[in-house]
């Protein structure tokens, strides 16, 4: 189970947040202006796949739609 989540993470994009997995929903959302196209995609990336945090996941959608 180990090696299959190693192999996992290592298929998702970088993330372009050093502290990401302490962060709050509303503390992402505040942080997207600051993001350019390629980030927001890479944080949608884990968002849906991982988090799955609706809040995070519309806030980046309205972005990339911008």
């Amino acid at each position: 189970v180990q090696a299959r989540l190693e192999r996992l993470e290592q298929q998702l994009p970088e993330l372009p947040f050093a502290d990401y997995e302490g962060m709050t929903a509303k503390a992402i959302v505040a942080e997207l202006d600051k993001l350019d196209e390629v980030q927001c995609r890479a944080l949608y990336e884990v968002e849906t796949q991982r988090k799955r945090r609706a809040t995070v996941i519309r806030a980046i959608e309205q972005r990339l739609a911008a």
